[in-house]
């Protein structure tokens, strides 16, 4: 009887040891490398394993969640809040790419704090001394003897106060838009208008600070984090660490911090104003401050690759990244112009009085900060207030005389000296009568009135932006995010 090959049904020969023909064991031996192939390579190119949970105790006995992966040395990640889960944060895919890219450099420790996600829930101590306690009890636990420390947002001022008790344990230190003092965080228009909803409704509240922190078009998204915010804490957990951080303030340990520290804080970022991280590097000695692009205050989101090189590059103590040039100092000449001193500061600039001395006049003289100069889309949004403040001529609206310095990489805007207060200062110190606002709105609207007309839009119209000058004149500064239309200059 004559044999044929099951698959293509060609006759087979005698003595052939298999039961297909030569050219089908050959097509399908070649099917099955291919498919080993590919699962190797599949198997090379699959994120890492999720990272299997462990507990510490924490010297009062609250049980504490952490895991650690990766490779390199050690970089301890001081527990968020309001809200964290070690576990879920991983069905998070702007988390899970983060942390994956952290371990290529570290071996990461992530632990969930007292009262959130796997940790022990039923607890009442958020004190500064216990979140530290519960810092101090992972390190130990892991017996690290020196190791690099992350402090995100709220971490920020535990891993503060942690580096400053331990200098010979902590080899890097990283706040990311964080603060020393929770006023400064605590006292900004979003934070103040979501933490309102806490105790109104939860679900509504995690709904919108999701939506806040991640974009309201990004729909999906927001609604997936919000999911896990009330998977990770509670509002009773939220107002109680709220509660006990209310008045904190670390500002005094800062100049004890000597191990080497990087402040980074996005420059659009509202959550955080960029004034509070600005703080920590010019009061801890040494720091380094690094302004990056983007409206995210979340760490995963925006530009993760830069965040993780200018991680990286600092831990391993590398020069590829271009260092800020030095500050500028009361003396110094820019142009035609002497710094005499400094008065204020914003989030991209720093304000000096100065001289001209071709004109023989005192004038404010706007420099966007060194940390951030380098930066293209800074630069352009300071010509842009430049341009879009000097076309305007209204006695309610600050004069630009001139922009400079760009070829210098120092540039600056010359402005009017105005002798006066904001009204921030003004509300600071009592508040305002009827008469003043009534006043004080009619020449701000004025001055809006002269910019609408000329297609220009301020767009951050807030006390810091609005000065009365002695003679009881109010000017509307800073332009700087202004919006020109095409029928504007």
């Amino acid at each position: 009887m004559t044999k044929r090959c099951p698959e293509c049904g060609s006759e087979l020969h005698g003595g052939t040891l298999h039961s297909l023909c030569p050219r089908c064991l050959l097509t399908m031996g070649l099917a099955s490398f291919v498919a080993v192939r590919d699962e190797i390579g599949q198997s090379a190119s699959r994120p890492l394993m999720d990272p299997q949970v462990q507990y510490a105790r924490s010297p009062d006995g609250t049980s504490l969640a952490y895991w650690r992966m990766g490779k390199g040395p050690p970089l301890v990640v001081a527990a968020t809040y309001p809200w964290s889960h070690i576990r879920l944060e991983w069905d998070i895919p702007e988390v899970r790419r983060f942390l994956e890219r952290l371990a290529e450099h570290h071996t990461i420790i992530r632990y969930d704090g007292r009262g959130l996600g796997l940790s022990e829930k039923s607890v009442s101590d958020f004190s500064l001394d216990g979140l530290v306690a519960d810092l101090s009890a992972i390190v130990d636990h892991l017996r690290l003897e020196s190791f690099d420390l992350f402090g995100v947002i709220d971490a920020g001022p535990a891993a503060i106060k942690y580096a400053s008790l331990n200098p010979d344990r902590v080899r890097h230190l990283i706040l990311w838009s964080s603060y020393a003092r929770t006023a400064e965080y605590s006292q900004g228009t979003q934070v103040q208008a979501t933490r309102a909803l806490i105790d109104k409704d939860w679900e509504l509240y995690t709904e919108t600070v999701s939506h806040t922190l991640l974009g309201w078009s990004a729909s999906e998204s927001a609604r997936r984090y919000a999911s896990f915010i009330r998977a990770s804490s509670t509002a009773q957990s939220v107002r109680a660490f709220m509660a006990a951080t209310q008045h904190l303030d670390v500002s005094e340990v800062l100049p004890r911090i000597t191990s080497p520290t990087l402040v980074m804080h996005r420059w659009q970022v509202a959550w955080v104003a960029m004034e509070a991280s600005k703080r920590l590097a010019a009061m801890i000695p040494g720091a380094r401050l690094r302004s990056l692009d983007g409206d995210s205050i979340l760490p995963f989101l925006g530009d993760v690759d830069r965040v993780i090189q200018e991680i990286a590059a600092f831990t391993q103590d590398s020069n590829l990244l271009p260092s800020p040039q030095p500050a500028s100092q009361t003396g110094d000449t820019l142009s035609h112009y002497q710094l005499l001193k400094k008065i204020g500061e914003g989030g991209m600039g720093e304000l000096y009085l100065a001289r001209d001395m071709s004109l023989d006049r005192t004038v404010a003289l706007k420099l966007l900060i060194p940390a951030i100069a380098s930066h293209r889309d800074h630069l352009e949004r300071f010509i842009r207030e430049a341009k879009a403040a000097s076309s305007l001529n209204h006695p309610n609206v600050c004069i630009v005389y001139e922009i400079g310095g760009i070829e210098l990489s120092r540039p600056f805007i010359a402005m009017e000296f105005l002798d006066g207060e904001t009204i921030a200062a003004k509300i600071r110190q009592g508040v305002l009568n009827l008469s003043e606002i009534l006043d004080i709105g009619a020449q701000v609207l004025a001055g809006l009135g002269e910019a609408h007309a000329q297609d220009i839009i301020h767009r951050d119209i807030k006390p810091q932006n609005i000065m009365v000058t002695s003679c009881g004149i109010a000017k509307l500064l800073d332009f700087g995010v202004g919006s020109i239309g095409e029928g504007g200059a």
